[in-house]
């Protein structure tokens, strides 16, 4: 189920270039939750699985909250009409903060009228709390120091499918904004959703008949060491 650290190092360092079509995901652990923590080995996570893998700057980000935000209004269209099986959303932060940030997230989302009852079925949350899988796939974010952001991703969002990136969609932009705003036209799930459409409509398909996906599936479970993972519950 893990990684060794010797192996995880020695794919970093030969993966200097940006992660892009047809890359496998890198052997790195995300991490879930906190003392004690669940390190998750991430192509073991998704194996066999359609997925979208979304980075944010960090937790707690206004306006990374919103985006994210449009995940959980959109699950329904991304299993139903894409076949996504789950959504991992991570950050640059330690396993505590990002399970924080998920409950507030989820709360947020779950009282409000967008909601209309339901409850998140698809995406999961995990920290990258080293940066590890980040630099692994050549996406470090210059520093804004004057913001305390240092070692970022910059916001990206990777469809994959049996572990093989088939998209890359990320934000060009820096993460340095003085009123502490990111670029989103290309990574919220509106746009994801209308960039894999269009692939579709082009007969580059992303994944399989989306009428094959089930909710079932997309609410499997990983289960590390007899811990279980849970949507919302980090």
């Amino acid at each position: 189920l893990f990684c060794s650290h010797d192996a995880a190092a020695a794919f970093t360092v030969a993966s200097a270039s940006t992660i892009a079509k047809g890359s496998k995901i890198p052997p790195v652990e995300l991490h879930w939750g906190f003392n004690p923590i669940t390190k998750v080995f991430l192509p073991q996570y998704i194996a066999d699985k359609k997925v979208l893998i979304v980075s944010t700057v960090g937790a707690f980000i206004p306006s990374e909250t919103a985006r994210i935000r449009t995940y959980l209004e959109n699950q329904d269209q991304l299993a139903k009409e894409l076949g996504i099986d789950n959504v991992v959303v991570y950050s640059v932060n330690d396993g505590a903060v990002v399970g924080l940030w998920n409950q507030a997230l989820l709360k947020d989302f779950e009282s409000s009228s967008a909601a209309k009852k339901k409850k998140n079925k698809l995406i999961t949350f995990f920290g990258d709390p080293s940066g590890e899988f980040t630099r692994a796939c050549g996406m470090i974010s210059e520093d804004d120091r004057e913001l305390g952001l240092v070692g970022r991703s910059k916001p990206f969002v990777l469809c994959v499918e049996n572990n093989v990136v088939s998209r890359v969609l990320a934000d060009s932009g820096s993460n340095s904004n003085s009123e502490n705003k990111f670029h989103q036209d290309v990574t919220s799930a509106k746009a994801v959703i209308d960039a894999l459409k269009r692939r579709e409509q082009t007969s580059i398909k992303f994944g399989s008949d989306p009428a094959s996906s089930s909710s079932s599936s997309s609410a499997a479970a990983y289960e590390p060491n007899n811990t279980t993972v849970q949507r919302g519950t980090n």
